[in-house]
């Protein structure tokens, strides 16, 4: 697993509701979603399928939790949760209930009733739109693991 393969996970989680973003209590997303990857690594160097692999704990510490630049670690969050972020963008272009519904979750809108409330469409368009979108961005994802 690389780190954009975590990045990602913690794009869909917010993106799909399982895991929330408050804005008023976190206001930055890129640290909300940061978060969110160390969550997943945690829960990665403790899970059975590293330990059967016989991969050294201090080993993926090293490799994952432990950039030899916090700068550049940041730097390289950035990029790739913006570089992603982007591409979902640019391929939502046109498409009027993702773009407006992308737009809900940019602005901390995650549950469907509440983006359904504020964009006043029925909650069906939402659904329909937050499954394209995880569409979306699994395409992304793959063409990235190319």
């Amino acid at each position: 697993m690389q780190v954009k393969d975590l990045a990602m996970e913690a794009i869909e989680m917010v993106w799909t509701g399982r895991r929330k973003w408050t804005p008023e209590k976190q206001p930055d997303l890129l640290k909300h979603l940061r978060s969110i990857v160390d969550s997943l690594v945690s829960h990665l160097v403790e899970s059975v399928e590293h330990t059967q692999r016989e991969i050294p704990r201090e080993e993926i510490e090293e490799q994952v939790l432990d950039p030899p630049d916090d700068k550049s670690a940041d730097v390289l969050d950035e990029l790739i949760a913006g570089d992603v972020i982007s591409k979902l963008k640019d391929r939502v272009k046109g498409k009027t209930d993702l773009e407006l519904v992308l737009y809900c979750i940019e602005e901390g809108l995650s549950k469907p009733k509440d983006i359904s409330d504020t964009l006043e469409i029925p909650i069906e368009r939402v659904y329909k739109a937050k499954k394209d979108i995880g569409i979306i961005l699994k395409k992304i994802q793959e063409e990235d693991n190319g």
